[in-house]
């Protein structure tokens, strides 16, 4: 019994008695599953610091796997290292195709994550055919089978969001589908997007059907980590790679890693992220964000996501090679609040931009936002760029900045190879931006739009729209220095 005993505590935990420091250690599936309760139990205790190393081998997280919401531990510290440490998703085996393709990178045997389809160009607009009903149809480019398109759905996209819709019939080439954000407001109408863009013919996917994006093994949990309304004072995740999550829902809140009224800070370096469905970390109401020497690969929402009353988030040195590619409006890097710092970042092939700091003149602004976003790299690789005006959305950014800013200044950064169906630029200041400062960048092969755009039109709306929330168009803007290859819009001097 005593070997039994001596055997279970060493291939779980080892304690140094030195310092203030608890060093926990998990090695098997087993012990990973009580990762949650062995963790809370540790901070509990007397130690200040609690360090889990994370053997090398591959561990399945549960939904809410690492939960420590409402977590009072104020002085306390926490540190998770991996050793060659990969994680993955729980499983939904019950939809596991024996035949289906593998195709995660360096021979990993379970797939979490499907390819799309190619995306065609439909034959017309999209028509309306029922507003009460909200149904709707296209023309496609070829005859369909209406008994292999059954239950299947239509991924459709225009201007600058995408999304699926359920295929309610079929005849001909004629595609019929529930657009449930159908708005009633023309005879016809893209569903999807506002008028000045119809004329765009729409693309699409058809998935689920035709062998074009056959299921395999589903992942069935999305967030591994929840800091919600937690008090610690900090929390640090260290060399471990992430394969995989589930999109729970169309809700903005599904996230890896969800750091929500967290009172710590978090600290992510030298990790992996890859084939995530979800974003991978969100951030609310928080100070103190640090996410460095990171790579994310495949992503099909956001990386980070630092949104409403954040500060110091600080996104460093990081890798990105296809993120956003779920069809939605985001980009790769999003921080809205006060003293962040986006620099050092290599960024290729995104959905529809790679950095983006957005308050709009619609909306309230109940806190500050400023920072600085420098010395990043960002670009399309010769066949993403190829693909782009097939592929991409539209009327976007590398850089993309809104117009409620107290200081933004965007720096020394190398922006090249953007390319996309139309209005796809450089950078990207929008609707009468203000406090923005754009200097010493350099810029170029960005063909179907400006490379730097101040844009110019929203004057008018900015003075006389009623649902506004600011009056000032275009103040403290500085341009200068910059290397451009291509074309420039600014705002000419009052």
């Amino acid at each position: 019994m005593r070997k039994l005993i001596v055997s279970l505590i060493a291939t779980l935990l080892w304690v140094s008695l030195s310092g203030e420091t608890l060093h926990l250690r998990v090695t098997s599936q087993n012990d990973f599953d009580r990762l949650d309760s062995m963790l809370g139990k540790a901070i509990g205790g007397a130690a200040d610091t609690v360090e889990i190393r994370l053997g090398a081998g591959c561990y399945f997280f549960r939904e809410r796997h690492l939960n420590l919401e409402g977590l009072d531990a104020p002085g306390k510290h926490v540190r998770i290292i991996g050793e060659d440490a990969v994680i993955y998703p729980a499983l939904d085996r019950s939809s596991f195709v024996p035949d289906a393709t593998h195709f995660l990178p360096e021979g990993d045997t379970m797939r979490v994550f499907s390819p799309p389809a190619p995306i065609r160009h439909a034959s017309f607009l999209v028509w309306v055919v029922d507003r009460k009903e909200k149904i709707c149809r296209i023309r496609v480019d070829e005859e369909l089978d209406s008994v292999a398109l059954k239950g299947g759905y239509i991924y459709l996209t225009q201007w600058f969001r995408g999304r699926s819709y359920p295929v309610v019939g079929i005849k001909g080439r004629h595609v019929y589908f529930k657009a449930e954000d159908l708005k009633q407001q023309r005879f016809l109408y893209s569903v999807n997007t506002d008028w000045t863009f119809s004329m765009q013919y729409p693309r699409y996917r058809l998935i689920n059907c035709k062998g074009e994006y056959a299921k395999a093994r589903q992942a069935a949990a999305c967030t591994f980590l929840s800091l919600h309304d937690a008090c610690l004072d900090s929390f640090q995740i260290e060399g471990i790679r992430f394969v995989g999550n589930r999109r729970l829902s169309e809700a903005p809140d599904d996230a890896l890693f969800q750091l929500t009224g967290t009172r710590a800070t978090v600290h992510v370096s030298r990790c992996r992220f890859e084939w995530i469905q979800s974003d991978c970390f969100l951030a609310h109401d928080m100070t103190g964000l640090t996410v460095r020497d990171c790579l994310f690969s495949h992503c099909g929402r956001r990386c980070v996501f630092a949104g409403h009353n954040t500060a110091d988030v600080h996104l460093l040195c990081n890798r990105v090679a296809v993120s956003g590619t779920g069809g939605a409006n985001v980009n790769a890097f999003e921080s809205y609040g006060r003293h962040f710092r986006i620099s050092g970042n290599d960024i290729s092939d995104f959905g529809y931009g790679a950095i983006r700091t957005d308050i709009h003149y619609t909306t309230d602004k109940p806190y500050e936002v400023s920072g600085v976003i420098d010395h990043n790299h960002i670009y399309q690789t010769p066949a993403y760029f190829a693909a782009a005006p097939d592929e991409l959305l539209m009327d976007s950014g590398a850089i993309y900045v809104s117009t409620r800013n107290d200081s933004v200044v965007v720096r020394n950064n190398l922006i090249h190879h953007i390319n996309g169906p139309t209005y796809n630029r450089g950078i990207f200041a929008d609707d009468g931006t203000s406090h923005l400062t754009v200097r010493d960048n350099c810029l170029f092969a960005i063909p179907n739009h400006y490379a730097i755009d101040i844009d110019t039109r929203s004057a008018w709306k900015m003075r006389h729209r009623r649902d506004r929330k600011v009056d000032s168009v275009h103040e403290d803007i500085v341009v200068e220095g910059n290397q451009v290859d291509g074309k420039v819009r600014i705002p000419k001097k009052r």
